[in-house]
């Protein structure tokens, strides 16, 4: 009967020590300790490299370019000759341009010469005096052969008078008759010639006028030709011009970002050849949820990750850009998005400036991770992230250890970022609290801290 009872009842007692153990023993969980610190509020975002001003070079005019030898990654200095357009054609146009200038000089010479309207003008005077005396003369002179013509008349009636009583001989008549005849040529002569001398002051005392107008003429006639070769000179400009800049020059010590020509090539204006940039003005750009922009404000410290390893970089929100745009996601959902612009800090820039010229340089478009510290709350208790989890009251609450068990605590959060939340009311420093709490695991639960 004993043995029986001894057989039957070890076994179950046994299994009740077994039960009871696996009901009563401390579940093993990851605790961390409520510590004091910084807590800094973080938005995390991809972004990359850029340069805010790029310089592209470009065809002045259509021509030919030369061979271009500088590659991507040369440094240019200031002044230095980029690249060279075929100038033989301007050359050729500068030539006729100053051939031009040349023949327009050549006439303005020959226009302003006045020597001869000069004399003219201080002759003339005396012309006018002299062919006015004459006119004179020939007045006095019409006077006397009308005076002749009175006289001869009059013997001619006389000796016809004279003829009709027979008291002298016909030679006597027509000698009378042929000196009537005579002087009245003679008058008409003088008179012609009477006339032709007032025509002829008529004339003269114009001429001083139209010398006068001669030169105001060769005074327009200059003005034309000054236009004309002050286009000749414009032109002649405007080829120098082009000749000066058909030698491509940097402006300023720069950087080949990329060659768009290699060999000669006829192109047009406007054409682009090579981009340059500024290494040392390289900057960060990324683009945040519009959600999240209004906690960023210019001066906000960043943290750079990616250019260097797994190095820290910091730099500072420098601009927002401010109109959002709309960009799909790689899960294809249309999100709002606002440009922000950070820039490099002067020991990050110092950090790069070394790495360029250790031949490591980081270049336009390279991927950087950034974290934007928007607000930071010092000596405050902090907790992981993945120790908070939601109650059934919507509230926060963690896990605290205490006398072995599992303790549902609220808490009151503050700032916080992916990594620790700042506790403000709920818990001691130093207390500890479970790691990623299992759903499995129920308040009052005894546990036993890893």
């Amino acid at each position: 009967m004993w043995r029986w009872v001894i057989f039957i009842g070890v076994p179950v007692i046994l299994l009740g020590a077994i039960i009871y153990a696996a009901l009563t023993a401390a579940e093993p969980v990851d605790t961390v300790q409520v510590m004091r610190g910084t807590v800094e509020a973080a938005i995390e975002e991809r972004g990359e490299t850029e340069l805010p001003r790029t310089e592209r070079i470009t065809m002045p005019f259509a021509g030919t370019i030369e061979p271009i030898e500088l590659e991507p990654g040369d440094r240019i200095s200031d002044e230095q000759v980029l690249a060279r357009l075929d100038a033989g054609e301007l050359r050729s146009m500068r030539a006729g341009a100053e051939a031009r200038i040349a023949a327009i000089d050549s006439r303005i010479a020959l226009n302003d010469d006045t020597r001869l309207e000069d004399l003219a003008l201080e002759e003339l005077p005396h012309i006018i005096r002299s062919v006015g005396l004459a006119v004179e003369a020939a007045g006095e002179q019409v006077r006397a052969s009308e005076a002749r013509v009175g006289f001869a008349g009059r013997q001619l009636e006389r000796v016809r008078e004279i003829y009709a009583e027979a008291a002298t001989h016909p030679r006597e008549l027509d000698e009378a008759e042929l000196l009537n005849i005579e002087s009245e040529v003679d008058r008409r002569q003088d008179e012609l010639s009477w006339r032709a001398a007032e025509a002829i002051e008529r004339a003269i005392t114009t001429l001083p006028q139209a010398v006068e107008h001669l030169k105001q003429r060769k005074a327009l006639a200059r003005a034309v030709l000054e236009r004309e070769r002050a286009e000749a000179e414009a032109e002649l400009a405007r080829i120098d011009r082009d000749i000066e800049r058909a030698t491509l020059r940097s402006r300023g010590e720069a950087v080949v970002i990329e060659r768009h020509v290699d060999g000669a090539e006829d192109l047009a204006a406007g054409a682009v050849l090579l981009e340059l940039g500024r290494p040392e003005t390289m900057r960060v750009r990324i683009e945040v949820l519009s959600s999240e922009a209004y906690a960023i404000s210019e001066g906000d410290r960043v943290e750079l990750r990616g250019l260097h390893g797994d190095r820290v970089q910091e730099g500072r929100v420098s601009g927002i850009r401010p109109r959002a745009k709309t960009v799909v996601s790689s899960l294809g959902v249309e999100e709002q998005r606002i440009a922000v612009i950070i820039e490099f800090s002067e020991a990050a820039k110092a950090e790069l400036a070394e790495a360029r010229e250790a031949g490591r340089g980081v270049g336009a478009g390279y991927r950087v991770w950034a974290r934007i510290v928007t607000d930071a709350q010092e000596d405050t208790l902090f907790v992981p992230r993945t120790a908070l989890y939601r109650g059934e009251d919507d509230a926060w609450h963690v896990l605290a250890v205490r006398d072995g068990r599992a303790v549902a605590v609220a808490v009151e959060i503050g700032l916080g970022d992916d990594q620790r939340v700042e506790i403000r009311d709920g818990l001691e420093e130093r207390d500890q609290v479970i790691l990623s709490p299992d759903e499995q695991l129920s308040p009052g639960q005894r546990v036993r801290p890893r």
